[in-house]
C-alpha cells in the first residue's frame, strides 16, 4: 500500500527537509517514504526511511527550483498512522 500527497512548487536557492513520522503496532518497523515529481514520470528526487516509533526524523532534501513534486509512503503494512511533510530546512 502507498499514499501520497501533492505539495507547491520548490523555489530557486531555499533548501528544504523531509519532516516525517509514523507509528506502528511493532515499534520495529519502519516505512520508506519518496520525494517524486508531481508529473505522469513521477521522477525520484530523494527517498529515505523513517522508523515507526512516533519520533519525527528530519532529512534534508535538494529539490529543482519550479518543480512540483509530492512525497509517497512505501510498506505501510502494518503501520498505524504516518505523516510526511517538505518544509524549508532554515525553519
Amino acid at each position: 500500500m502507498s499514499r501520497s500527497a501533492t505539495f507547491a512548487e520548490s523555489q530557486l536557492g531555499i533548501e528544504y527537509a523531509v519532516e516525517a513520522a509514523c507509528t506502528s503496532v511493532s515499534p520495529s518497523a519502519l516505512t520508506m517514504y519518496r520525494v517524486v515529481t508531481a508529473d505522469a514520470d513521477a521522477e525520484e528526487i530523494t527517498s529515505g526511511t523513517v522508523s515507526c516509533t512516533g519520533q519525527t526524523t528530519y532529512n534534508t532534501a535538494s529539490l529543482p527550483a519550479d518543480t512540483e513534486f509530492q512525497v509517497m509512503f512505501d510498506g505501510l503494512d502494518g503501520v498505524e498512522q504516518a505523516y510526511a511533510r517538505i518544509i524549508r530546512a532554515d525553519y
